[in-house]
């Protein structure tokens, strides 16, 4: 959604996940984006000091993914690319109820399952890619 950016300047604090998503669609409507985080990032950085939950598994449900795959175009393909499987929820996963393991069964929701490590760093190199994007050099608040 790209509008006339009549706004001037937007702040984002944190550049894991949901900053970087907030980041990418601020895009759409400020002509700049200053992203603020406190560990030392690039494009090449997955998951990071900060970022809780870094390095575990992470699942993408079928809105979340048909949203991001609107703001970024082709992530899927590329997580898919990189190892990350697309499978049915029903089938795929196991879940323990009082009563035991539910049986498996075809649901018709598609997920896909990676680290959280391969997706920031995926998002974050299609955020810093934006023109209208800046992402400013570690900061505390101690100064």
């Amino acid at each position: 959604m790209q509008t006339n950016r009549t706004w001037g300047k937007a702040v984002v604090i944190g550049g894991s996940y949901a900053g970087l998503v907030t980041a990418r669609v601020l895009a759409d409507f400020f002509a700049e984006v200053v992203l603020v985080e406190r560990d030392a990032v690039d494009e090449d950085t997955g998951a990071h000091q900060g970022a809780p939950q870094g390095y575990h598994a992470h699942a993408m449900l079928a809105k979340g993914g048909e949203i991001l795959e609107r703001l970024f175009p082709g992530l899927r393909d590329e997580l898919r690319e990189a190892g990350a499987p697309v499978f049915d929820y029903g089938q795929g996963i196991d879940f323990l109820l009082p009563t035991g393991l539910a049986p498996r069964a075809r649901t018709g929701v598609q997920i896909q399952t990676f680290t959280r490590d391969e997706l920031e760093r995926r998002l974050r190199r299609k955020v810093l890619a934006r023109s209208e994007v800046t992402c400013w050099p570690p900061r505390s608040a101690r100064g």
